[in-house]
Protein backbone atom coordinates (compact mmCIF):
# COMPACT_ATOMS: atom_id res chain seq x y z
CA UNK A 1 0.00 0.00 0.00
CA UNK A 2 1.37 3.41 -0.98
CA UNK A 3 0.10 6.72 0.37
CA UNK A 4 0.97 9.77 -1.71
CA UNK A 5 -0.38 12.93 -3.20
CA UNK A 6 -4.14 13.06 -3.70
CA UNK A 7 -6.64 15.60 -4.92
CA UNK A 8 -3.93 17.71 -6.56
CA UNK A 9 -6.40 19.18 -9.04
CA UNK A 10 -8.53 20.39 -6.14
CA UNK A 11 -5.47 21.86 -4.42
CA UNK A 12 -4.29 23.65 -7.53
CA UNK A 13 -7.82 24.88 -8.23
CA UNK A 14 -8.02 26.33 -4.72
CA UNK A 15 -4.67 28.08 -5.22
CA UNK A 16 -5.89 29.60 -8.49
CA UNK A 17 -9.15 30.64 -6.81
CA UNK A 18 -7.21 32.31 -3.99
CA UNK A 19 -5.12 34.22 -6.52
CA UNK A 20 -8.17 35.29 -8.56
CA UNK A 21 -9.95 36.51 -5.43
CA UNK A 22 -6.82 38.35 -4.31
CA UNK A 23 -6.44 40.13 -7.65
CA UNK A 24 -10.15 40.96 -7.76
CA UNK A 25 -10.04 42.29 -4.20
CA UNK A 26 -6.99 44.39 -4.91
CA UNK A 27 -8.45 45.71 -8.16
CA UNK A 28 -11.88 46.48 -6.67
CA UNK A 29 -10.57 48.05 -3.46
CA UNK A 30 -10.90 51.82 -3.05
CA UNK A 31 -7.71 53.81 -2.69
CA UNK A 32 -7.66 53.62 1.12
CA UNK A 33 -9.35 50.22 1.57
CA UNK A 34 -6.77 48.68 3.89
CA UNK A 35 -8.96 45.78 5.00
CA UNK A 36 -9.63 44.59 1.44
CA UNK A 37 -5.93 44.87 0.60
CA UNK A 38 -5.13 42.92 3.79
CA UNK A 39 -7.54 40.15 2.77
CA UNK A 40 -5.99 40.12 -0.71
CA UNK A 41 -2.56 39.69 0.87
CA UNK A 42 -3.80 36.81 2.98
CA UNK A 43 -5.28 35.12 -0.09
CA UNK A 44 -1.98 35.47 -1.95
CA UNK A 45 -0.21 33.96 1.06
CA UNK A 46 -2.65 31.05 1.16
CA UNK A 47 -2.19 30.41 -2.58
CA UNK A 48 1.57 30.48 -2.13
CA UNK A 49 1.41 27.97 0.70
CA UNK A 50 -0.75 25.58 -1.30
CA UNK A 51 1.56 25.84 -4.31
CA UNK A 52 4.61 25.31 -2.08
CA UNK A 53 3.19 22.08 -0.66
CA UNK A 54 2.23 20.80 -4.10
CA UNK A 55 5.61 21.58 -5.64
CA UNK A 56 7.77 20.51 -2.72
CA UNK A 57 5.93 17.39 -1.52
CA UNK A 58 4.16 16.05 -4.63
CA UNK A 59 6.61 13.15 -4.95
CA UNK A 60 6.68 12.24 -1.23
CA UNK A 61 5.23 8.82 -0.45
CA UNK A 62 4.64 6.53 2.50
CA UNK A 63 4.91 2.82 1.68
CA UNK A 64 3.14 0.53 4.14
CA UNK A 65 5.03 -2.73 3.61
CA UNK A 66 4.73 -6.07 5.38
CA UNK A 67 7.37 -5.43 8.07
CA UNK A 68 8.12 -1.71 7.82
CA UNK A 69 6.75 1.75 7.07
CA UNK A 70 8.98 3.50 4.52
CA UNK A 71 8.81 7.29 4.16
CA UNK A 72 10.34 8.58 0.91
CA UNK A 73 10.99 12.33 0.66
CA UNK A 74 13.47 14.62 -1.07
CA UNK A 75 15.82 14.19 1.89
CA UNK A 76 15.89 10.42 1.50
CA UNK A 77 14.25 7.36 3.00
CA UNK A 78 13.27 6.76 6.61
CA UNK A 79 12.19 3.30 7.77
CA UNK A 80 10.05 2.46 10.82
CA UNK A 81 9.47 -1.15 11.84
CA UNK A 82 5.84 -2.15 12.45
CA UNK A 83 7.06 -3.93 15.61
CA UNK A 84 8.02 -0.52 17.05
CA UNK A 85 4.73 1.22 16.17
CA UNK A 86 2.45 1.63 19.22
CA UNK A 87 -0.30 3.76 17.65
CA UNK A 88 -1.16 5.35 14.31
CA UNK A 89 -3.26 8.34 13.32
CA UNK A 90 -3.68 10.87 10.51
CA UNK A 91 -3.15 14.60 10.87
CA UNK A 92 -4.90 16.84 8.39
CA UNK A 93 -3.65 20.08 6.91
CA UNK A 94 -3.28 23.05 9.20
CA UNK A 95 -2.36 26.64 8.51
CA UNK A 96 -0.22 27.31 6.57
CA UNK A 97 -1.33 24.27 4.54
CA UNK A 98 1.62 22.12 5.51
CA UNK A 99 0.15 18.93 4.08
CA UNK A 100 -1.56 15.95 5.63
CA UNK A 101 0.15 12.79 6.74
CA UNK A 102 0.32 9.75 8.97
CA UNK A 103 1.21 10.17 12.62
CA UNK A 104 3.19 7.44 14.39
CA UNK A 105 3.74 6.80 18.06
CA UNK A 106 6.82 4.59 18.38
CA UNK A 107 8.68 2.76 21.09
CA UNK A 108 11.83 4.58 22.11
CA UNK A 109 13.07 7.16 24.53
CA UNK A 110 10.78 9.76 26.08
CA UNK A 111 12.42 12.57 24.10
CA UNK A 112 12.35 10.88 20.66
CA UNK A 113 10.11 12.39 18.02
CA UNK A 114 8.20 10.48 16.99
CA UNK A 115 8.36 8.54 20.22
CA UNK A 116 6.21 7.15 23.01
CA UNK A 117 5.60 10.55 24.63
CA UNK A 118 5.64 12.63 21.46
CA UNK A 119 3.85 11.13 18.47
CA UNK A 120 4.71 12.95 15.28
CA UNK A 121 3.70 13.31 11.66
CA UNK A 122 6.20 11.33 9.61
CA UNK A 123 5.37 12.81 6.19
CA UNK A 124 3.70 15.83 4.66
CA UNK A 125 1.60 14.66 1.75
CA UNK A 126 -0.33 17.07 -0.48
CA UNK A 127 -3.78 15.56 0.05
CA UNK A 128 -6.59 17.99 -0.80
CA UNK A 129 -10.32 17.46 -0.44
CA UNK A 130 -12.51 15.26 1.73
CA UNK A 131 -12.59 12.39 -0.77
CA UNK A 132 -8.79 12.10 -1.08
CA UNK A 133 -8.33 12.48 2.66
CA UNK A 134 -11.03 9.88 3.37
CA UNK A 135 -9.39 7.37 1.00
CA UNK A 136 -5.99 7.89 2.62
CA UNK A 137 -7.26 7.55 6.20
CA UNK A 138 -9.38 4.49 5.32
CA UNK A 139 -6.40 2.79 3.67
CA UNK A 140 -4.19 3.59 6.67
CA UNK A 141 -6.81 2.31 9.15
CA UNK A 142 -7.22 -0.92 7.14
CA UNK A 143 -3.47 -1.58 7.11
CA UNK A 144 -3.29 -0.87 10.86
CA UNK A 145 -6.13 -3.31 11.54
CA UNK A 146 -4.34 -5.97 9.51
CA UNK A 147 -1.13 -5.41 11.51
CA UNK A 148 -2.91 -5.28 14.89
CA UNK A 149 -1.79 -1.69 15.56
CA UNK A 150 -4.37 0.66 17.10
CA UNK A 151 -5.58 3.47 14.84
CA UNK A 152 -6.82 6.57 16.70
CA UNK A 153 -8.57 9.21 14.59
CA UNK A 154 -7.27 12.75 15.18
CA UNK A 155 -4.72 11.76 17.84
CA UNK A 156 -2.73 14.99 17.59
CA UNK A 157 -5.88 17.08 17.98
CA UNK A 158 -6.89 15.07 21.07
CA UNK A 159 -3.47 15.58 22.64
CA UNK A 160 -3.51 19.28 21.70
CA UNK A 161 -6.84 19.88 23.42
CA UNK A 162 -5.84 17.96 26.55
CA UNK A 163 -8.56 15.32 26.13
CA UNK A 164 -5.89 12.66 25.74
CA UNK A 165 -2.40 12.34 27.15
CA UNK A 166 0.39 11.21 24.82
CA UNK A 167 0.42 7.80 26.51
CA UNK A 168 -1.93 5.01 25.53
CA UNK A 169 -5.01 4.62 27.76
CA UNK A 170 -4.14 2.41 30.73
CA UNK A 171 -0.41 2.82 30.21
CA UNK A 172 1.56 3.64 33.40
CA UNK A 173 2.91 7.18 33.74
CA UNK A 174 6.48 5.90 33.68
CA UNK A 175 6.59 3.33 30.88
CA UNK A 176 10.00 2.05 32.04
CA UNK A 177 8.29 0.20 34.92
CA UNK A 178 6.38 -2.17 32.63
Amino acid sequence: MVLGAGGLRRGLASAVLFLVLAVAGWWLSPGDGFSLLYVSGQLVLAAGCVLHVVVRHRLDTVRLEEEVVVVVTRQGETVYAWADVLEVSWQGSTWPYTGSGPVLRLRGGPFDEPGPNAPGRIARLPVFGAAASGRATAALADVCAARGVPYTPKLMELIGTGKRMPRLPGEPRDSRRS
